[in-house]
């Protein structure tokens, strides 16, 4: 759920309003303007799935905490 929930937000930073100039429902719609906001959601997005993925590999903690004792 995190993400998706993080992609579509990066979908949505993009700005809608200068790839669509002529309809002022979408700058209405869609407030940001710049890519600022797609540049930094891009790679947290992807932190987040690659995070996600190395603790779904890397679960098994407690059978490495019992290993050690």
């Amino acid at each position: 759920m995190l993400i998706l929930a993080s992609a579509i937000f990066t979908v949505y930073t993009l700005p809608w309003a200068v790839l669509f100039p002529g309809h002022d429902w979408v700058a209405t719609v869609f407030l940001i303007e710049d890519w600022s906001w797609f540049a930094m959601m891009v790679p947290i997005t992807l932190w987040y799935w690659i995070s996600l993925k190395w603790m779904d590999n890397h679960s098994r903690w407690e059978d490495v905490r019992q290993d050690m004792d």
